[in-house]
């Protein structure tokens, strides 16, 4: 609502659906329908945070009679890297991953980031750098630990169709699963996500385009 009132649009359709930090997965999925079954042509999907400079910042509140209130916050987590111990160490252990594996999603991720001239940090990583940073929370270390930044993106989607003259080339959204299942991170299912398998685009020859503004 915030950005259609700040561009001056009254848009026919919308979607704010809220599921962390996928959701906007999700809006890509729920905007390909939305675009597939006629009830608009083009969709525009946006974020943007101000994560480190924590402008407009209010406070985030667990409500105790939550889920998450009643059975994580009384042990005392302090966000992602404390909450996501439990899950990652139940990976490990039925799936073999090790310490040096786990550490290689961090290298990479720098990798990635030196291509980006406004990246916090550019500078190349190993896994030894990784594996020798602070411990934050077992099994993670200070390297491990994403960044808090600012930043924002957006995503146009529109059918196939329409994106043919287009003078960029276009991404085509070839198919989709979603889910949800837990409201708490340390209580994942043993096999996370199983039941949502990617399903084709929603009808034959609509494959969407997606262009980032």
């Amino acid at each position: 609502m915030t950005v259609a009132h700040y561009l001056g649009l009254t848009p026919k359709w919308v979607d704010g659906t809220a599921v962390g930090g996928c959701s906007f997965m999700i809006h890509v999925r729920h905007a390909a329908a939305a675009i597939a079954s006629g009830l608009c042509e083009t969709v525009l999907i946006t974020h943007g945070e101000s994560g480190r400079s924590g402008v407009g910042r209010t406070r985030n509140v667990v409500a105790p009679t939550s889920l998450a209130g009643q059975f994580e916050q009384p042990y005392g987590p302090m966000g992602p890297p404390t909450l996501f111990t439990i899950p990652v160490l139940r990976y490990m252990k039925t799936y073999g991953l090790t310490h040096e594996q786990l550490a290689m999603v961090s290298v990479v991720q720098r990798e990635w980031a030196a291509k980006n001239p406004r990246a916090t940090f550019k500078t190349p990583i190993t896994v030894e750098d990784v594996l020798n940073s602070r411990m934050i929370a077992y099994p993670f270390r200070l390297l491990q630990c994403c960044l808090v930044t600012d930043g924002g993106g957006a995503l146009v989607l529109v059918a196939a169709e329409r994106a043919r003259d287009f003078p960029q080339k276009p991404v085509y959204l070839l198919g989709t699963g979603e889910s949800v299942e837990t409201a708490m991170v340390s209580q994942p299912p043993r096999a996370p996500f199983a039941s949502p398998a990617p399903r084709p685009s929603p009808r034959s020859g609509s494959r969407t385009r997606t262009s980032t503004i």
